[in-house]
């Protein structure tokens, strides 16, 4: 058996209450700071609710590092590769979302909350052209693809 093997480290998801993921992994950090347990980070996720992920060799200090923590109910079975876990991470392009004739809601600007109809698409400059609904003349206005939300697809209700 070789000694000089690296180990590549794991991701373990774990279960706590919803809205004290935060608290959880900082309960966590301190427990492995004073008993120096080989826990390489803990890695809190806003979009994922009631669980945080914690890297480490293997699932014995995750073990430890959750016992007893005020909020935090459990380890989830299995792991996660680097690999896979890195695809949590990889930027969904959001032309492949937006499509002309789609009903859309602007979300910043001096327009927000108005809706308005995709008339292009420009995924090179990531920008979205529509003409808001209601208008007395339309006219087209351009936004960048992240201030606006699909509330209709144009082939139906999303």
């Amino acid at each position: 058996m070789e000694k000089d093997k690296k180990v590549e480290p794991k991701f373990f998801l774990v279960r706590t209450s919803v809205g004290q993921e935060m608290t959880s992994a900082l309960l966590i950090k301190n427990r492995c700071e004073t008993e120096k347990l080989p826990v390489h980070s803990i890695i809190v996720l806003p979009d994922l609710k009631g669980y945080i992920y914690i890297e480490a060799d293997s699932p014995f200090p995750v073990e430890e590092a959750i016992r007893d923590i005020k909020y935090v109910k459990r380890r989830v079975q299995g792991s996660l590769s680097v690999d896979e876990f890195r695809k949590y991470f990889e930027e969904k392009p959001v032309a492949a979302e937006i499509r002309v004739g789609d009903t859309v809601e602007i979300v910043s600007g001096l327009l927000k909350k108005n809706r308005a109809k995709v008339i292009e698409v420009n995924p090179e400059r990531n920008e979205v052209t529509v003409e808001l609904d209601g208008a007395i003349a339309p006219f087209p206005i351009t936004l960048k693809m992240d201030s606006v939300r699909v509330v209709e697809k144009s082939s139906g209700k999303l």
